[in-house]
């Protein structure tokens, strides 16, 4: 027993090709991003898109009054699901702890990530660190005024 074929629709739109190294469209905007070893065209439709190659993200960061920190940071890692920056032992990387989630720069003595002295924070859910809304409170090792953050691709 066969069974029956299924009926063409004549007004579906043609399939797409599967392109292998395509990153899945995330659901949610706040979910954890994949990383692609090397740019591939991304098939979007009738659009192609070139995929962001790891380490092609630079974050500068300056005007800090805790001069340390200022400087140039290059892709080291993932923390949180996005990628994390450094210069040295200095790192830019976001943190959620009790459903809050905040962007840190902070210095992690030794590359010990858990031994950590933060010098300032910027609370939000975005992918990159954000350009504005960086401050610090009591528990902050940094010194007014706070940076100013630039993320270039």
């Amino acid at each position: 027993y066969a069974a029956p074929a299924q009926p063409v629709n004549p007004y579906a739109a043609p399939a797409q090709p599967v392109n292998p190294y395509a990153a899945p469209k995330p659901v949610n905007p706040y979910a954890p991003q994949p990383t692609i070893p090397q740019a591939q065209p991304v098939y979007a439709g009738a659009t192609v898109v070139t995929a962001e190659v790891k380490g092609s993200v630079v974050v500068t960061v300056s005007g800090a009054g805790s001069s340390q920190v200022n400087g140039t940071y290059t892709y080291s890692s993932q923390e949180d699901g996005v990628d994390c920056f450094a210069k040295g032992n200095m790192h830019i990387m976001r943190h959620t702890m009790s459903g809050q989630t905040a962007w840190w720069i902070c210095d992690w003595k030794a590359g010990n990530k858990n031994a950590t002295d933060d010098y300032y924070f910027c609370k939000t859910k975005s992918a990159l660190p954000p350009s504005h809304g960086w401050t610090l409170d009591k528990h902050c090792k940094g010194k007014r005024p706070a940076p100013k953050v630039a993320v270039s691709k």
